[in-house]
């Protein structure tokens, strides 16, 4: 290939292929190493007032994660945005927990009586 101001684009590009190629290797090592640090470190303990339960919420291990839209009746609505002000969560995070109690029940997992 021709030379130009005295570098050479296929030589530059190649480097840079490779340079990238082990930066990500080594981002993934370190994650890794990271989670098994985490798991190794023992948990701290959680303190609880009487009075007031610590707010329960659905934790997803970096797991890949999909936007979906739905259209539910005004009603549903409603009465989830009541339990999303009682709770101070968000509704993505009611709406999470909803589903994945909805695939347990569906799976066998769990019973609602």
């Amino acid at each position: 290939m021709a030379k130009k101001n005295n570098w050479d684009f296929s030589e530059m590009q190649a480097t840079l292929v490779k340079d990238t190629e082990q930066t990500i290797s080594r981002g993934y090592q370190q994650l890794a190493d990271g989670d098994n640090e985490q798991e190794q470190r023992p948990a701290a303990p959680v303190q609880q007032t009487e009075q007031e339960p610590a707010p329960q919420k659905t934790v997803a291990v970096q797991e890949q994660t999909k936007g979906v839209q739905t259209y539910i009746p005004m009603s549903q609505y409603k009465r989830m945005n009541a339990q999303k002000i009682e709770r101070n969560e968000t509704l993505g995070n009611l709406f999470n927990e909803a589903i994945a109690l909805w695939l347990d029940v569906q799976e066998g997992k769990k019973k609602i009586m």
